[in-house]
């Protein structure tokens, strides 16, 4: 039996400035997102008995943590080419360095921080991760094409 319930708050500001009638530009920061879990877990042993005897014992075992997830920032642009379509872009920054997982007495953070440095990014030398999404539209008469890339840069510092 495990159960997981939690709690928690994030925001996110954005602006969009329109700087012509066929440009603009839009920017957002993302905070972390504050999280308090509340897990249980359990384990129960159940024994029948020829003679129609049943032995059952069980444990939960609660624990409480804390998650912090990582701040984002980013900011786009969009170019639109009148009743034709739009070329857009946007650039997002994600701090990894500000993911966190609490201890307590009962709970020890390493094996599951261990997880996330091995199966996200390698956060013990990762500062950022830097993408770039880059998306357009075209529309003539009864033909609409679309198209979109994504590149991803991890920018890391090495261990002395």
């Amino acid at each position: 039996m495990q159960e997981t319930k939690g709690e928690g708050f994030s925001a996110k500001l954005g602006v969009i400035y329109k700087v012509m009638e066929y440009l603009r530009l839009g920017a957002t920061i993302t905070s972390p997102a504050f999280l308090t879990l509340d897990d249980t877990f359990g384990e129960t042993l159940n024994t029948s008995y020829n003679g129609g005897g049943i032995f059952e014992d069980g444990t939960e075992y609660p624990t409480t943590y804390n998650l912090r997830t990582p701040y984002k920032a980013s900011g786009g642009m969009s170019v639109f080419i009148g009743q034709f379509g739009f070329i857009t872009g946007d650039v997002e920054y994600v701090g990894y360095k500000s993911t966190n997982i609490s201890s307590n007495e009962y709970y020890n953070n390493g094996f599951d921080l261990d997880i996330i440095k091995k199966t996200t990014v390698p956060l013990s030398t990762c500062v950022a991760v830097l993408k770039l999404r880059l998306l357009s539209l075209y529309h003539y008469g009864r033909v609409t094409a679309c198209s979109q890339a994504l590149c991803k840069w991890v920018v890391s510092i090495p261990k002395p």
